[in-house]
């Protein structure tokens, strides 16, 4: 058997192993997360009408959308999960099925899946942005049964990173949601009621440690 082959079968078990997408960033680039809103728009620029279309048409938020792909896939068409999701919106095929998408590694037919869940997750949970999101990474059943964000470091850091990213595009001078409703769509309800969520990693780390 060809020694090549045994040893990038074992390295694409390694990467499965370790949790890293099998298509990871450049080494040169830095996670969208820590991007500004001008490098974030940037890199919507080639989705954008694609992300309107969807936008208006299941009322989601298109800052939102993007904010989700940016911490999902930071905008890799080609990123794949270690349980299996794919795409721009880490969309797993069972979703896909659910919400009638097929051929999801379209990127249109992705940001489709994805924006129909999150219009899924807004109207049963009534748009409360943290449940809503906490449910579209860890699903709505664990929600459900907590009534609240899971007590999963995964879930939480997630939660926290999808609302930096969606202030950080939304809540700019003379910017304003597309539906007129950011109070609706969570910001400054949620800044109120989860202060925690709006705090940087270091006074997060630092709240834990007291």
């Amino acid at each position: 058997m060809n020694p090549g082959y045994l040893y990038s079968n074992w390295l694409f078990i390694l990467v499965l192993l370790a949790g890293i997408s099998t298509v990871p960033l450049s080494a040169h680039e830095i996670p969208c997360v820590e991007k500004n809103r001008q490098e974030l728009l940037k890199k919507s620029q080639q989705y954008d009408q694609i992300i309107s279309r969807v936008s208006r048409k299941y009322r989601v938020d298109a800052h939102l959308i993007r904010a989700v792909i940016a911490v999902e896939s930071c905008y890799n068409p080609q990123a794949v999960s270690p349980a299996g999701a794919r795409g721009l919106m880490q969309i797993l095929p069972e979703t896909a099925e659910r919400f009638g998408v097929k051929n999801i590694d379209i990127p249109a037919n992705n940001i489709e899946a994805g924006t129909r869940y999150l219009h899924f997750l807004q109207r049963l949970f009534h748009s409360q942005l943290d449940k809503v999101l906490a449910a579209y990474n860890a699903g709505e059943g664990k929600v459900q049964a907590y009534q609240a964000i899971p007590p999963y470091k995964e879930t939480q850091h997630y939660v926290a990173d999808v609302i930096r990213t969606y202030k950080k595009l939304s809540q700019q001078p003379g910017v304003v949601s597309e539906w007129g409703k950011p109070g609706r769509q969570g910001i400054a309800v949620l800044k109120r009621k989860a202060p925690h969520l709006f705090k940087s990693p270091k006074q997060q780390l630092t709240t834990t440690n007291q």
